[in-house]
């Protein structure tokens, strides 16, 4: 995955996990993207641009040819259920457009390049580019 094409451009308006203890469900992570309590990565650079604005986590990577997750650290017991709802959005969801985003050079300068298909997505459990859960759509 490390060498796939990810634009990870996405909109996580709202994100819940719930673990299952005994018969009930508890509450893990609400995540109503109100305020940043949670410590999500933010950033505005040329390769980045990761802002909590609105209620939504907005996060757009432009580097070709590399993958960038947003991750905060969640303590879960891989030993019991959990179920995972969000709700995620493509901004950048027009088939017939081409997308800007950037290439290194040899030399650690950036040029232009475009990306037809971006791909984004939801990815949980990242231990490291190896071992991680994701739906990318």
């Amino acid at each position: 995955m490390r060498n796939a094409l990810i634009v990870f451009v996405s909109l996580l308006i709202h994100a819940n996990v719930f673990a299952q203890d005994d018969r009930l469900w508890k509450t893990v992570l609400n995540e109503k993207f109100n305020n940043n309590r949670n410590g999500w990565h933010t950033e505005s650079s040329t390769l980045r641009n990761a802002q909590i604005i609105n209620g939504k986590l907005i996060d757009g990577f432009y580097e070709k040819g590399r993958a960038n997750a947003n991750r905060i650290p969640i303590n879960l017991n891989t030993n019991k259920d959990y179920e995972i709802s969000f709700s995620i959005a493509n901004l950048n969801g027009d088939a017939a457009c081409e997308y800007g985003v950037y290439e290194k050079r040899n030399n650690g300068t950036l040029k232009d390049a475009y990306e037809k298909y971006p791909i984004w997505g939801f990815v949980w459990g990242f231990k490291d580019w190896d071992n991680y859960n994701c739906i990318l759509l």
